[in-house]
């Protein structure tokens, strides 16, 4: 224990007992080449889940996950993802030496207290952060023309990009009982398509600007507009997000044939 960095250790002091194995198990995804940054956690030895739209983009030598314990450890390769779910598996290069999370497919009821473990925002760990609520209700969510819709957990919880990915648990439990995937930012489709038209217009006095890596980028003033107009809305907080439910993550995994376990 006395190993552990030191948030991690006041999160374990703080935390109630049965969370404190889930706070193990959940790391902190970083994707170099885009920036990302998400959540994910085991669900095997070295299974990692997480989200398909936090590891867009990030070939499987660019994903980095950090755990509480303050290791990193490389990707070796993906195992398994699904864009229309928005789910993905990672399999890590070393195991993180920490026990996995079961997965409870009960269902839930509405105003059923959950709690979330995850990365919002500008927080960098090395533990993650707990995010309390109730399930608000459900969503269908048609993500593929012609397929069956999906349901989604509606969260009354204050999520925030970043907990892409985190575990949703049932309070005063353990289990896996959903996948945070989205907050609510609302917005009318018309100013979403000015902002699209900004960040797609290419004319314009020429700027330029050097990112974390050191790459230099070029745009134009509408592009940077639409960046803050973009930073700005996913800072907008509604307390209203949704998870993938626990029955299609494990549909996902099944058919996938990733290993996992019942509560």
């Amino acid at each position: 224990m006395n190993e552990l960095p030191v948030a991690t250790q006041w999160l374990h002091g703080a935390a109630p007992p049965y969370a404190q194995q889930p706070i193990d198990a959940v790391a902190m995804i970083v994707v170099q080449p885009t920036g990302s940054k998400g959540t994910g956690w085991l669900v095997a030895d070295r299974m990692l889940v997480t989200n398909e739209h936090v590891i867009r983009g990030g070939a499987p030598a660019s994903i980095v996950a950090r755990f509480p314990d303050g290791s990193a450890h490389g990707v070796l390769k993906i195992v398994a993802v699904d864009a229309s779910t928005d789910l993905a598996v990672l399999e890590l290069q070393s195991p993180p030496g920490v026990g996995s999370l079961k997965i409870d497919a009960a269902p839930v009821s509405v105003g059923t207290q959950i709690y979330a473990l995850g990365f919002p925002l500008a927080y960098n760990g090395p533990a993650p952060l707990m995010i309390v609520g109730y399930i608000a209700g459900f969503e269908a969510r048609t993500l593929t023309a012609g397929a069956a819709p999906q349901q989604r957990l509606v969260l009354n919880a204050a999520l925030n990009p970043g907990n892409s990915g985190g575990p949703v648990l049932r309070w005063g439990e353990s289990s896996v009982r959903g996948v945070v995937v989205s907050k609510h930012a609302p917005i009318t489709p018309f100013l979403q398509s000015a902002i699209d038209a900004l960040a797609g217009n290419q004319s314009g006095v020429v700027f330029t600007a050097t990112d974390g890596q050191g790459k230099t980028h070029t745009f134009v003033e509408s592009q940077l507009v639409a960046d803050v107009l973009k930073y700005f809305r996913s800072m907008t907080q509604v307390v209203i997000g949704e998870a993938i439910p626990a029955s299609d993550l494990i549909s996902f995994l099944s058919s996938n044939k990733v290993s996992w376990a019942s509560a």
